[in-house]
């Protein structure tokens, strides 16, 4: 079994409007790109059901290298066309991982 360090996580989910599909996946690309130089990135993934309902998993050493992608001036930008254009609602939670374990066969 594996041992982990703890970590913080951003849970976003979200449901899009349908509205400049182009440019959201566009910028989508873009901030994954940015994401992965960030300090303290540690990993993501992103999963979407039938109904549109999408929820992206954001891992990050410790708090403050979430905070500082959180104030990525390109991060702000995405985050206030999202507001405006991409999403019909969002909700994030910050969490913090104490211990986690895996199993594979």
């Amino acid at each position: 079994m594996k041992s982990f360090e703890p970590y913080y996580v951003a849970i976003f989910t979200s449901k899009r409007t349908g509205e400049d599909e182009e440019g959201y996946g566009l910028m989508d690309e873009k901030m994954f790109g940015l994401v992965e130089d960030q300090a303290g990135f540690m990993g993501a993934e992103s999963f979407s059901n039938s109904e549109g309902k999408n929820v992206t998993i954001v891992k990050f050493r410790t708090k403050e290298e979430m905070i500082d992608w959180r104030n990525n001036p390109a991060h702000r930008e995405a985050q206030t066309k999202g507001r405006e254009i991409w999403y019909e609602f969002y909700n994030v939670k910050i969490c913090h991982v104490e211990r986690e374990y895996e199993f594979i066969k």
